[in-house]
């Protein structure tokens, strides 16, 4: 039974693939090496121990790779169940926000279950691409799924099949979920999650006119917040107009990338961070740019490129739309809160409230962000293998 065991650990670590593997744990270890220099002046300013963030992310580390793996080897329709699993959690997490919420800085992201603070928009992540790009998944591989009589999708045959069906379920589907998030508030997740989905449905062949269409709304969502949201008014605002009181991240965070040069001051030599209320999460890129310099920083960049490049490429060579939706939906996702994150610290975008994935504190987007690499590497090897056997369903 041992050897049998064996084999099959081995088989499972055959298929899934490496290089994709490595790049996300490197990345991961520059996040623990990140806050163990920025984590101390964060812990400084509310009075806790310096170790605080570095001890609870490693925590999070451990718990992000291992549930990346758990989902890498699951079977499909175990995998299926897990992903459900999720998104109904999540889903319920982001309706209980505005009565159960903690607040910080005027917005409710969090809620505080048995003292572990959660941010079910960021779980919701991964699960909510998966399932998007079920519906979206062409015709033929719908009708296989119906003809599992325990297929979500089963009762709605109909409706899925056709392509107006299916763009106006994903429209059905985003509308709400959209809505809550914004009115935590939290503009800047609306937007990553929707460009996310709207980048499923430009290559899921549907009509252009549903893309055209997409788009239209996505202005439209720009402009009613931009509107009637104050804060968001005030971000953009203030984008353009440097100087104010309300921009003073940005003036540190660009301080930290001129006070850092090519090579930097060296890990834990850092002192605009002492300055940055938010060093640890959004603007811990700004600390790496200080303390290591615009060359390291580039390389990181060079990573999270690697990544989405490694995972599009993957996503390739995968035998159904499904899969190819899935992963490139995950891999988005992950692209544009990069972006979006390094660009605020290098004052090319508004400011977001954004954490940078692997790398920024947080249980809640390290774990999310693993669960969807963890996605993509069931999937990927599900096409290397089909007929890999399951670590975590054994038959004895």
């Amino acid at each position: 039974m041992k050897k049998t065991t064996s084999k099959q650990i081995s088989l499972l670590l055959s298929n899934i693939d490496h290089i994709l593997f490595l790049l996300v744990c490197i990345m991961i270890i520059f996040g623990l090496i990140m806050l163990a220099t920025a984590g101390p002046a964060s812990s400084e300013r509310i009075n806790i121990s310096s170790m605080h963030f570095f001890a609870n992310q490693i925590v999070y580390a451990f718990c992000s790779i291992f549930i990346m793996l758990f989902i890498a080897f699951l079977k499909e329709e175990y995998l299926i169940k897990v992903v459900y699993i999720g998104f109904i959690f999540s889903v319920l997490g982001l309706i209980l926000l505005p009565f159960f919420g903690d607040v910080n800085k005027g917005a409710k992201r969090w809620l505080n279950i048995i003292g572990v603070s959660v941010q079910p928009s960021e779980i919701l992540k991964p699960f909510y691409s998966f399932i998007i790009a079920k519906i979206l998944s062409n015709k033929q591989y719908l009708e296989k799924q119906n003809n599992n009589q325990n297929s979500f999708f089963s009762p709605l045959k109909n409706i899925f099949i056709t392509e107006n069906g299916r763009f106006f379920c994903v429209f059905l589907i985003h509308l709400p979920i959209a809505t809550l998030i914004i009115i935590q508030p939290d503009f800047g997740m609306t937007i990553t999650i929707t460009l996310s989905i709207l980048t499923q449905l430009f290559i899921s062949n549907l009509p252009w006119i549903w893309i055209i269409i997409s788009c239209s709304l996505i202005l439209i969502l720009f402009v009613f917040c931009y509107i009637t949201m104050p804060h968001v008014n005030q971000r953009i605002d203030l984008f353009f107009n440097n100087g104010n009181a309300l921009t003073y991240q940005i003036e540190k965070s660009l301080a930290s990338y001129s006070r850092g040069g090519a090579f930097g001051v060296g890990p834990g030599e850092g002192i605009v961070k002492y300055h940055l209320p938010d060093s640890h999460t959004d603007f811990i890129f700004a600390v790496a740019g200080e303390e290591f310099g615009s060359i390291p920083c580039l390389v990181i960049i060079t990573l999270f490129a690697a990544i989405v490049l490694r995972s599009l490429y993957l996503s390739l060579q995968t035998k159904d739309d499904f899969s190819l939706i899935s992963i490139v939906g995950i891999v988005t996702y992950i692209a544009f809160q990069s972006i979006f994150n390094i660009g605020v610290t290098l004052n090319i975008l508004p400011t977001k409230g954004m954490t940078l994935p692997f790398i920024s504190y947080g249980g809640s987007a390290l774990i999310a962000s693993s669960c969807g690499i963890g996605i993509i590497l069931n999937l990927v090897a599900k096409t290397k293998h089909n007929n890999r056997i399951n670590i975590i369903h054994i038959k004895y």
